[in-house]
């Protein structure tokens, strides 16, 4: 961080429920939070302004001053956090496009079936958007992309599957797995895994996983765009779960209740706040009514994580989402390696 004799200095910051900014925006996209930090900050400047010439002619001013330097030090803080996170995320451009924004495009169009124009996405094309990206990046992003072809596209041809299998360069151990993984994928799926998103059955196993994750709103066309970016488009699984549990229209023959289904009702519950006073104006949301809990043996990701915000805020219901473990991209390559396990050097 910069002070303001221009000398960079390194600070650490601990991001918790405490800190206000972190608790509201930690599960929007970067640039959005971006511009709101610019907003809070030029907001700041002009009340510092205003506030300039009475600051020393009042000790209530001078209070003032302090709580808007301390609000000033935040939100400086949160910009240089965003602003680095944006800067990882352009690392590595080629023709315009990092390589991370090159895997987040291709990858949504794999999982919705339509680019980022709301066009049906053709296997031939998105294997040669994929050639690129395979020859730069390094094996496990290779390997999170080929899976995720695999995944979504059943009975790849040979030929397709040989060609991206060369493009990436893999080691014998690697191609082992993707082959074991292929003929997996390749069996006939059960016909509960064509069942209504909000519904899915209990499945174990890697696939499972796979077909769990995968398992949302497919559709991102023109008809149904409800995103803002374009890394956006697939909507989850657990989005479709978590909003009919909070509008009460799980299928009962799926999620049983012991005491039957909760009522609906449009009376709010009175809400529980701190009876110690908050130093700071903070716009901590507070939620009414009933709170809703979810809890997922296997894992969860962060875009599942996302989506429980966006419901909570939607439906004005407070929804915990809990599980064994947050499972990023690189951990899912690890437990698909284990099909390595018995693989002979």
């Amino acid at each position: 961080m910069k002070g303001r004799e221009g000398v960079t200095r390194q600070t650490e910051s601990l991001l918790n429920e405490a800190d206000e900014f972190w608790a509201q925006w930690r599960h929007e996209p970067l640039p959005k939070v971006l511009d709101t930090l610019r907003n809070e900050f030029a907001d700041l400047q002009k009340t510092a302004n205003l506030n300039s010439d009475d600051a020393a002619a009042s000790g209530r001013r001078v209070r003032e001053q302090q709580e808007l330097n301390v609000h000033t030090t935040v939100i400086t803080k949160h910009q240089q956090i965003t602003s680095q996170c944006m800067a990882f995320l352009n690392s590595d451009s080629q023709e315009g496009m990092s390589l991370l924004e090159m895997m987040s495009a291709v990858e949504q169009s794999l999982a919705t079936n339509y680019d980022q124009e709301g066009s049906e996405i053709k296997i031939n094309d998105v294997i040669d958007q994929l050639i690129p990206s395979l020859s730069n990046n390094d094996a496990k992003s290779k390997l999170r992309l080929i899976i995720l072809l695999l995944a979504t596209n059943h009975n790849i041809s040979d030929a397709n599957y040989q060609r991206v299998t060369t493009a990436a360069g893999l080691t014998p151990k690697e191609l082992h797995v993707l082959n074991r993984l292929r003929s997996i994928i390749n069996r006939p799926l059960d016909a509960s895994l064509n069942e209504e998103p909000s519904c899915p059955t209990k499945k174990k196993g890697i696939m499972s996983t796979l077909h769990n994750k995968l398992g949302g709103s497919r559709s991102a066309g023109p008809s149904n765009t409800e995103w803002l970016y374009s890394s956006q488009r697939h909507t989850c699984a657990m989005k479709d779960l978590a909003e009919s549990m909070v509008q009460n229209k799980l299928a009962q023959t799926t999620y049983p209740a012991v005491e039957g289904q909760p009522a609906m009702t449009g009376a709010k519950s009175s809400v529980a706040h701190s009876v110690r006073r908050n130093q700071t104006s903070s716009k901590k949301h507070t939620f009414s009514g009933p709170r809703s809990i979810i809890f997922c043996v296997g894992g969860i990701t962060h875009e599942e994580m996302q989506s429980i915000y966006h419901v909570s805020k939607a439906n004005e219901r407070e929804v915990i989402l809990g599980s064994t473990s947050i499972m990023s991209p690189n951990e899912f390559i690890d437990e698909v390696m284990t099909l390595a396990n018995d693989f002979d050097e």
